[in-house]
Parts: C-alpha cells; sequence; structure tokens
C-alpha cells in the first residue's frame, strides 16, 4: 500500500457575504465566503439549481491582497487544500467544520486582473 495522498481543492465563484477578517497586519487572517453553482435537469425535465457555500481562508500576503480588494460579488478563483476541525462544545457534543486552506487567488475582475498575485505564506 502507497503512504501517497493528494489535498488540492480548485474553486470559481462568486464572495456570497463580506470578508472576515482577524489579526493584525503580521498574523492577518482573511476568511471569505465563496459559492458554486450548478444545475441540472430532473426527470421531469424541470431545471435545478443547487448552490454550495464554501469557507475560504487566508493567510500572510495573500490575506493583505484579498482584505484590500476582494468585495462581496466578486468573482475568484481559488487554489488550495481541505481542512477539516473538530472540536466538542459544553454540551459534549461534537462539530466539524471543513475549510480551503487558500496558497493561491486569482481575480476573475476585469478591474483586477492586473494584480500580481503573491504564492501563500
Amino acid at each position: 500500500m502507497s503512504n501517497y495522498s493528494f489535498n488540492e481543492v480548485s474553486l470559481i465563484g462568486r464572495v456570497g457575504k463580506d470578508l472576515t477578517i482577524s489579526g493584525r497586519e503580521e498574523t492577518l487572517v482573511v476568511t471569505a465566503i465563496l459559492a458554486t453553482n450548478e444545475s441540472w435537469y430532473d426527470k421531469e425535465g424541470e431545471l435545478v439549481e443547487h448552490t454550495d457555500w464554501h469557507s475560504v481562508v487566508f493567510f500572510g500576503k495573500t490575506a493583505k491582497l484579498v482584505k484590500q480588494h476582494v468585495k462581496k460579488g466578486m468573482m475568484l478563483h481559488v487554489l488550495g487544500k481541505l481542512s477539516t476541525h473538530k472540536w466538542t462544545d459544553k454540551e459534549n457534543v461534537e462539530h466539524y467544520k471543513t475549510q480551503v486552506i487558500a496558497s493561491k487567488v486569482g481575480f476573475l475582475e476585469k478591474k483586477l486582473s492586473e494584480i500580481t498575485v503573491p504564492e501563500a505564506a
């Protein structure tokens, strides 16, 4: 059995709400909620549309760039990896949250197309 594994995510979607920003300049963390959509026709020929909402976390120089330039409604291309966190609350109930930890971001808006996006720190 091989020990090889692979964790890579590529999303293209729109920012669904205002960014969540925490930390200071050197420890800046920015979280965006990215919407991706798909549609298909069901057995009756009716169009079905579905939206998934993804929590995307940016760190370092990429977080600074996203904080400065990204607004709700903008189209982004995000590359990263999935990370799932588990915790137990006061009532001893287990919770899970899966996020995309971004390594690269591309701005898919014409006015930002000239911005050079650094590699994640």
